[in-house]
């Protein structure tokens, strides 16, 4: 399935979308380092809704803006906000994976009034995330590459082997990619500044992670009100290493409403790892909306 392509013009920068299918709009945000094409496997299981899938902002063929200001995280708020008015939508259903996954969170925290619902893949509610990231000494650990990707020069670090030796450093065990998707990515990243965009998302976000425990440094996130209106369905794969799993229950503390599916032996990937319930649990999800069910259930 090779999906329709469109580039959009949004004030300042240019992002690539792909899309497929038809009915309800669904925009997806990919993680890093990914592009839209991380989503095509799951968008052909959704024919039945209309899935638009936009290259983010330093990623992929995206535009990569060497402002270090231009990927604050409410530049990249304003970036979501801009691709559905591009597209002349009011609302969504947002779904989102790993960065693309918190930055749905924010989006759905600051404009509620545009997200039909959301759809998180192992992707933790910013607020429980960074409590964890103070205090929890396995989610520190898990997440010290942060130190590393922060650098100015990491992209360049992480492509010093070249773009190939990347992509089996990063997939040599993920599963749920193909020959083609290892071409893709590689000629993605076949030049040297090529990650320098995407790893930018880590030097600019507002997450603290001090070298020793310290549950003072950080006061954002004890912001009770960061709560989301919108229903919400957390899709968590249980083999991941990137998170600690007890944030999948701790984020669904922090929704209205919210669905948690545990997926055991699934890694990080779960829309490329188990694919097929991915895209089964969306349908169940969207429908018990569309439905007007008041208790979102299996």
């Amino acid at each position: 399935m090779t999906p329709h392509h469109q580039v959009l013009q949004l004030p300042g920068l240019r992002l690539p979308l792909y899309s497929t299918g038809s009915g309800e709009p669904v925009l997806f945000l990919h993680g890093f380092p990914e592009m839209s094409r991380y989503w095509w496997p799951l968008a052909q299981l959704l024919p039945q809704w209309h899935c638009l899938m936009p290259d983010l902002r330093g990623c992929s063929e995206a535009e990569r803006p060497a402002d270090p200001d231009a990927y604050s995280t409410m530049r990249l708020v304003q970036d979501v906000a801009e691709v559905l008015d591009a597209l002349d939508l009011r609302v969504v259903h947002l779904v989102g994976h790993d960065w693309g996954g918190m930055l749905a969170w924010w989006f759905a925290h600051y404009h509620p009034e545009r997200v039909r619902s959301l759809a998180v893949f192992n992707a933790p509610h910013p607020v429980p995330f960074q409590e964890r990231l103070l205090t929890d000494p396995l989610q520190r650990e898990a997440s010290a590459y942060f130190t590393r990707l922060r650098k100015r020069d990491a992209g360049a670090t992480l492509l010093a082997q070249g773009a190939e030796a990347l992509w089996d450093r990063l997939r040599g065990d993920s599963g749920g990619f193909d020959a083609q998707d290892r071409l893709a990515w590689v000629r993605c990243w076949s030049y040297p500044q090529a990650l320098d965009g995407a790893t930018a998302w880590y030097r600019e976000a507002p997450f603290q992670l001090p070298e020793v425990p310290d549950s003072q440094a950080a006061t954002w996130h004890r912001e009770r009100d960061f709560r989301i209106a919108a229903p919400t369905l957390i899709v968590w794969g249980m083999q991941d290493t990137t998170y600690v799993t007890s944030l999948a229950d701790e984020s669904a503390a922090f929704c209205a409403r919210a669905k948690v599916l545990k997926l055991d032996g699934v890694r990080h990937n779960p829309p490329r790892n188990s694919t097929a319930a991915c895209a089964q649990a969306l349908e169940s999800f969207w429908r018990q909306l569309a439905l007007g069910v008041s208790t979102i259930d299996d």
